[in-house]
């Protein structure tokens, strides 16, 4: 197995999704309400990029575990993000 000396930051700068990512946490200042505000948002975006990734990766891998992998993050993170949109509306609305 080959063992590859970057960060998971490293990959995810590769990826283009470092500095998205680094800005979401950053963005995260405010009062309690605007940090709810912002960590929900920031998530639900964060979760739909995994969401396509995971759509991706389902149509092109041969490997039994990617497939499983994918589906079970499209099932969880399909519920998370249903969860968070129903907690904005009824915090935020």
């Amino acid at each position: 197995m080959m063992r590859n000396s970057l960060s998971n930051e490293d990959h995810l700068t590769d990826m283009g999704m470092g500095s998205s990512m680094t800005e979401m946490m950053l963005s995260l200042e405010g009062n309690s309400e605007e940090v709810d505000q912002k960590f929900l948002s920031a998530m639900i975006i964060h979760h739909q990029g995994a969401l396509e990734m995971a759509r991706k990766v389902q149509g092109s891998t041969q490997r039994a575990e990617l497939k499983k992998l994918a589906d079970d993050i499209i099932s969880a993170q399909t519920n998370e993000i249903g969860q968070m949109r129903q907690w904005q509306k009824e915090w935020f609305d």
